[in-house]
């Protein structure tokens, strides 16, 4: 058995040279599990937390910090994937800056993790889906009431279906990362997208 993904947190775009400085000890960390646990992409934060910088408010030296941290830390591993996820609070938080991001970098091993901003998926998707290397899927979720896949109206299906005629080859995970999230739901997930081809 192998992971498909490690996962750290990075922060790149903010003036921040400690966390910066430990951004790239765990890209270093990463790397190694990976080539030691068998994983083929390593999932990248271009900035951790709900105080990062977004696209829209980025400045040319926010741009150009981070730009010059991904080209390092995708130097340390040109064998493994690196897969940007779009997020809230970062330089990928819209698929045309994400773009932008990946053509700045202009890394071969640098790709889009995919995650819905719980909206409608497809029309990030269909902007983006030549990048997608993996996806993070989940539900829309509050504190009341917790993203699980196999509850409530999901505005998943129509991905999972263009993913099917697309072709999709890459890897994909459920994410449930909320406080008291119940382990035993990855199975329920599980069958929840072998409901939709998945």
């Amino acid at each position: 058995m192998c992971l498909a993904v490690i996962a750290p947190y990075f922060w790149l775009t903010r003036d921040l040279p400690d966390l910066q400085a430990e951004s790239f000890r765990s890209a270093e960390r990463s790397v190694a599990q990976a080539r030691r646990l068998g994983a083929t992409r390593i999932r990248t934060f271009v900035d951790a937390g709900g105080d990062g910088i977004g696209s829209a408010v980025a400045t040319a030296e926010d741009w150009d910090r981070a730009v010059a941290a991904l080209q390092r830390i995708t130097a340390l591993a040109p064998e493994l994937l690196f897969v940007v996820e779009t997020h809230a609070h970062t330089l990928a938080d819209t698929p045309q800056s994400t773009l932008r991001l990946l053509e700045r970098v202009g890394a071969s091993n640098l790709a889009v993790n995919y995650q819905s901003d719980g909206g409608d998926p497809l029309p990030a998707y269909r902007l983006l889906r030549q990048q997608i290397r993996h996806l993070h899927l989940q539900n829309p979720h509050t504190a009341d009431a917790p993203g699980y896949l196999e509850e409530g109206a999901s505005p998943l299906p129509p991905l999972l279906a263009a993913l099917l005629q697309d072709g999709y080859t890459g890897t994909l995970s459920v994410e449930y990362c909320w406080k008291g999230v119940d382990p035993a739901r990855a199975v329920s997930a599980r069958a929840w997208l072998a409901r939709h081809g998945i």
